[in-house]
């Protein structure tokens, strides 16, 4: 009886894998606009124009080819690397401070804001091969978005 193996994957027709990474964080954050009276923002944004925290969790997901060597997609220390710089940056702190795109006159800390930068702020960062393929930004477990390169494999 031969032995039970796997055979080598044939690279021209298997698809390169994903890996997913979650990172999670504490921070709060309000919807407000300065050119707004309190009228028209308690108006158009009612409770969630006060502050308040949430525990956020992005999940970053990456492709790219297995490096014989290591079978690696990516090395995760690299990756856990960018997104631990990300999350000290913004843990415990109110997202309007921490992040100058989201201040005074900026872009709303919207879970979909959210995603938007954080794939913003991944993309250019990760070593070629790899690519950035999606991130899922979560507010809530029934609350999340999330932006995604669907025009690759």
């Amino acid at each position: 009886m031969e032995p039970l193996t796997s055979p080598t994957a044939d690279p021209r027709s298997t698809p390169a894998p994903s890996l997913t990474r979650r990172v999670s964080f504490r921070a709060s954050h309000r919807y407000h606009r300065s050119e707004w009276d309190d009228g028209e923002n308690a108006r158009v944004f009612g409770d969630q124009g006060r502050l308040h925290e949430h525990r956020w969790t992005v999940d970053v997901t990456v492709r790219g080819p297995l490096d014989p060597a290591t079978g690696w997609t990516v090395d995760l220390g690299r990756l856990d690397a960018l997104l631990q710089e990300i999350r000290r940056g913004v843990e415990g702190r109110d997202l309007g401070d921490a992040l100058p795109e989201f201040g005074p006159r900026g872009r709303q800390p919207s879970t979909e804001e959210l995603a938007r930068w954080f794939w913003e702020h991944l993309r250019d960062r990760l070593p070629p091969p790899v690519r950035l393929l999606r991130v899922r930004v979560a507010e809530s477990d029934d609350l999340w978005a999330e932006c995604a390169d669907e025009e690759r494999p």
